[in-house]
């Protein structure tokens, strides 16, 4: 495990770098990849093979070079182990866990109206990502508009799932709805799900990686993402200009940011951290003011995954569209 903790750490140094670095950084993880191929903690050939095809920042470099690689020795072994625990820090929060029993938060919460982001951005669908809405009042029918990109050749069909919290408690993870029409040909095409539940939904999307956008066309429908640590809720966006709700007594909001752009906006729309700032993509943690608990915060022109692991994990373009856990709003419902 300290060896495969080890590529990971290279593997994420070489991600992250850029320029001559990066290609450097790519040749080191290859040598040790290669060093501990017999271990079968890492995939050589994988990453020789595969990486160059997606990044086309690096050049392929002859398999010869690595032959002579030795594997780590037992004293090199535990070198890796002390320089890694000094090279990356632990975290400076403590996650928190929230449900995934969601429901309507503007007015319960009483969050005053915002300025919707103009665009969501494409988003990736590796894993298949998940999309809450709300049913008000059920039989419904929940008309969408999808629009997808073929990236990676010939993955299969574009999938779109419906599931409903009512079902799933009565019968199993089982949709409601389901529709595979959609072509990946860069046009948008209107579909219809239909639904005989009210209450919480939502779509799962599977188009074998490639890039899909996924508008509502129902006035007033909820569009709330998942930005958490769980397996396969992280929504990639290429572009992101979202919200999150910073529950009461909140000290702290914390998480990961995958690209070093962008910045946070507090409650009252003022800039309180800025992704610059980090010397390298990874955690973030920003202190909660006074009087900024309560509130909705924004992720501002930033790109790629922002994870949330001290406050609900789940982002809106705007008040009405978000929805929350119950749990959060039983908290912090404002009462007359």
């Amino acid at each position: 495990m300290i060896l495969y903790t080890r590529y990971a750490e290279l593997y994420y140094t070489y991600s992250s770098a850029k320029g001559e670095a990066r290609q450097n950084a790519y040749e080191d993880m290859l040598n040790y990849t290669w060093s501990i191929s017999k271990t079968q903690m890492a995939h050589f050939k994988a990453v020789y093979a595969q990486v160059p095809i997606s990044d086309k920042r690096i050049v392929q470099v002859p398999m010869s070079v690595f032959a002579k690689a030795k594997s780590p020795s037992e004293e090199e072994i535990k070198d890796i182990l002390a320089a890694g625990i000094v090279a990356n820090k632990l975290i400076e929060f403590t996650p928190k866990n929230f449900s995934k029993s969601l429901v309507p938060a503007a007015a319960a919460l009483q969050l005053p109206e915002v300025k919707p982001s103009d665009e969501r951005g494409q988003c990736s669908t590796r894993p298949a990502q998940i999309i809450y809405t709300w049913v008000e009042k059920a039989p419904a029918a929940i008309e969408i508009s999808v629009l997808g990109k073929e990236n990676y050749g010939d993955r299969g069909k574009l999938k779109i799932k419906l599931f409903a919290a009512d079902t799933v408690k009565d019968n199993g993870d089982l949709e409601v709805a389901y529709d595979d029409s959609v072509p990946k040909d860069e046009k948008a095409h209107d579909i219809t799900l239909k639904t005989t539940c009210a209450g919480l939904h939502w779509l799962q999307v599977e188009a074998g990686s490639d890039p899909v956008m996924i508008t509502f066309k129902n006035p007033g429908m909820h569009f709330t993402v998942a930005a958490g640590i769980d397996k396969g809720t992280a929504y990639p966006f290429i572009k992101l200009d979202e919200y999150f709700y910073v529950p009461k007594g909140t000290n702290v909001v914390g998480g990961y940011a995958e690209f070093c752009d962008g910045s946070i906006m507090d409650g009252s729309g003022n800039e309180i951290f800025a992704f610059k700032s980090m010397a390298k993509p990874g955690y973030f943690s920003v202190a909660v003011p006074e009087g900024q608990d309560g509130k909705l915060w924004k992720f501002n022109g930033c790109r790629g995954q922002r994870l949330l692991m001290t406050v609900p994990p789940y982002l809106a373009r705007n008040e009405k569209e978000l929805l929350l856990p119950r749990e959060v709003i039983e908290a912090d419902a404002v009462t007359k």
